[in-house]
This record gives C-alpha cells, structure tokens and sequence, in this order.
C-alpha cells in the first residue's frame, strides 16, 4: 500500500489510504516507542491499528505482543480479547473507581486542575500503562483512563475497543472534529 492523500483538504496524521478501495478508509498506524519500553523494562507498550471509514473509527486493534494479548473491537460489536468477548466493570460511583493516565504530568493549566480533581476522588490512581490501561478498561480491570494531548494515531484504534463506553451520551469521535 501507498501513503497517499486522496482529499487535498484532510490531513492523515499517522495513516495510508489504499487507492484500490471505492471509500474514502483510512488506517492508522501508529509511531512506535518500543525503544522508550525496552530500555526501561517495562512490557506493556503495544500497537495500536484502526481502520477508519468516513472520519470515525470501525476497528480497532491493541496488541501487546510480549504477554500475547490482542483486543479488537468493531463497531456494533463486542470488544473481544483474544477471542473471547469482554465486558466494562460494572462501577456506579466516582469514589470507587480505579483510574488510570499515562503520567500526571501530561495534564497542564485547567486539564491539571480537572485532572487533580479528579484523581483525588476515585479510590485508586495509577499510571504508566499507555495503551495497555484501555484493554484493562474493556476487560472491566480499571474504570477510567484518563489522558491528555492525544494525537489521531493515538486514540482511533482505542474508540472502537472501549466502544460500550458510548452509552453515556457522548458524541461518536470523528478524526477531524474541532477543540480538544
């Protein structure tokens, strides 16, 4: 396949187009920081991959090669982990959720106060899981992942697995929305 831009006026941050296909799809990959884990010891980076038809992401894939996990999620569909379908913890209350975020520190001006304020009501923060904290998040092992600065090679791959999550009202994510 050939990276190309097929709409003059969209930016592809991260993904290819395929000119054989009669629909505008988009996949993203994303850049990898594999060495940044490596050096530090730490196994949980992982690939994110999406496809995205239309501006909004249909599938989504993280794989975290060195523990053999793979969660897929497809639209309408449920999230599966290798294979097997999975299901968002069941948690009611703020003050009993288990949080995570890459790094207080991505947060800065009023995303730091929202975040602070946030972290210092549910029962647990955590950090450092990148993309591994939102296969906890489908597999019902954390409630919240919270993040800062995303980038579309970032996230798109991540909506269609945390899917469920779409039934508390939010709008559906499009690649090119405007504001944060």
């Amino acid at each position: 396949m050939e990276r190309v831009q097929t709409n003059p006026k969209a930016k592809v941050d991260g993904g290819f187009h395929d000119k054989s296909l009669t629909v505008a799809v988009t996949c993203h990959l994303p850049r990898l920081i594999l060495q940044f884990f490596l050096f530090t010891g730490k196994p949980l980076f992982g690939t994110l991959i999406s496809l995205v038809y239309e501006g909004s992401p249909v599938l989504g894939i993280i794989d975290q090669p060195i523990t053999k996990e793979r969660w897929v999620g497809v639209v309408g569909q449920p999230t599966t982990l290798n294979g097997q379908t999975l299901r968002t913890r069941p948690c009611t209350e703020v003050k009993l959720a288990y949080l995570y975020a890459t790094t207080p520190h991505m947060f800065s001006g009023d995303n730091e106060v929202a975040f602070n304020r946030l972290r210092d009501q549910v029962r647990i923060p955590m950090y450092g899981c990148d993309c591994y904290a939102y296969g906890l998040l489908a597999a019902g092992h954390c409630d919240l992942v919270v993040e800062a600065d995303l980038k579309p090679y970032d996230y798109m791959a991540l909506v269609p697995v945390v899917q469920v999550l779409t039934v508390c009202g939010c709008a559906p994510l499009l690649q090119h929305q405007s504001g944060d």
